[in-house]
């Protein structure tokens, strides 16, 4: 019996966004019933920090893939939702970067960026909400992904943790705090790691904006972990719906992983990018679609631009795509060639800000 997924109201997607829900609205229960106001309403402050900017990456991303593609004419809603996460995020980055090269980078412009993306989400799902439901058809396939959410929702709870992680302290969130403070780049004496490329750091540290705890960065980042879920559900989706949730469950059980979320570590969310965009690149060449090549460079960029030991990773992951296709898919050199290399160039383009910076 084969698997498939189906297009469903809104309405059926509920029992799944509950699944999702019940640990952190069981964890605030708790915070009324033991009265704990000044922390339920912090909590309740950079969940909320979160979800805006999570519909605002959605609604810059939908927004510029549909200005590539006709709705019409994409099939896969799990790519098509990874794309928008790339374009949306990397949008942010680069309009982020360029407040902070022309002196801008301030809380208000930050504000008005996320409100902007918040309309072009409300706007881009205006007439397809009925179509936008995905839900596992099988009895099974809801067990696990059910199981897969609930687990999400715990590692939220965890990820609501006061912010103690060292790097996350002394650059991740410093620094664009920092920045934000100064309107822009500025030199932050003895304090080399903050002359590293902090691309996804940068983004999600913008929260500071709003929140000088830090705290919603760390919720972010968290959120941003899961993505490796996402991701291991590409990996095999050719096998069907049930062999990507059993790969997405074995993912949020793991536990080293839900030590790096609940730190708030970053390394997890540009893990993610990186495979994103060896999945995207992989289907470019084979293909020649120039959208997925283009979010192939962008993720692996994004990804890049946040961990040096990522550079290595996508050196590698290059080399071993064109060998491959090179010598067994046995592909026309010059047109490999140029796509690597676009690749390659696009990658360091958004590595260069933070050389350049440094």
């Amino acid at each position: 019996m084969v698997t498939t997924v189906e297009r469903k109201p809104l309405t059926r997607v509920v029992p799944f966004v509950l699944c999702f829900c019940a640990a952190p609205t069981a964890a605030l229960l708790i915070l009324i019933w033991r009265q704990q106001w000044i922390l339920f309403k912090h909590l309740c402050f950079i969940s909320c920090i979160s979800i805006v900017y999570l519909c605002a990456i959605l609604g810059w991303g939908r927004q510029i893939l549909n200005r590539f593609t006709d709705r019409a004419s994409r099939q896969d809603h799990s790519d098509e939702t990874a794309l928008a996460l790339v374009l949306g995020i990397s949008a942010l980055y680069l309009i982020f970067l360029l407040f902070a090269l022309i002196r801008l980078y301030r809380p208000i412009p930050v504000a008005l960026t996320l409100v902007s993306g918040i309309f072009l989400f409300v706007h881009s799902m205006r007439g397809t909400t009925n179509e936008a439901a995905y839900t596992p058809s099988d009895t099974f396939d809801k067990i696990l992904f059910g199981a897969v959410l609930l687990i999400g929702g715990i590692v939220v709870v965890f990820a609501w943790s006061p912010l103690i992680f060292y790097d996350a302290l002394t650059y991740h969130i410093y620094a664009p705090a920092t920045y934000l403070r100064s309107g822009g780049f500025v030199y932050i004496p003895l304090n080399f790691s903050a002359n590293m490329p902090i691309a996804l750091q940068f983004v999600l540290g913008s929260s500071a904006a709003f929140d000088v705890s830090g705290e919603a960065y760390k919720l972010l980042a968290a959120l941003f972990a899961l993505l490796m879920a996402a991701a291991s559900t590409l990996i095999v989706k050719e096998h069907g719906v049930r062999a990507g949730l059993l790969g997405a469950l074995i993912v949020v059980c793991y536990p080293g992983f839900w030590l790096a979320e609940t730190l708030g570590i970053i390394d997890l969310a540009a893990a993610a990018f990186l495979i994103f965009g060896a999945i995207f690149l992989i289907d470019a060449l084979k293909s020649g679609d120039r959208l997925k090549l283009l979010c192939s460079s962008l993720s692996l960029g994004m990804a890049a631009a946040s961990r040096y030991a990522a550079i290595l990773w996508v050196i590698w992951l290059l080399f071993i795509c064109f060998i491959y296709f090179l010598f067994v898919l046995r592909m026309n050199f010059r047109v490999l060639l140029q796509r690597i290399v676009l690749c390659g160039a696009g990658v360091a383009l958004l590595i260069l800000p933070w050389l350049v910076k440094s």
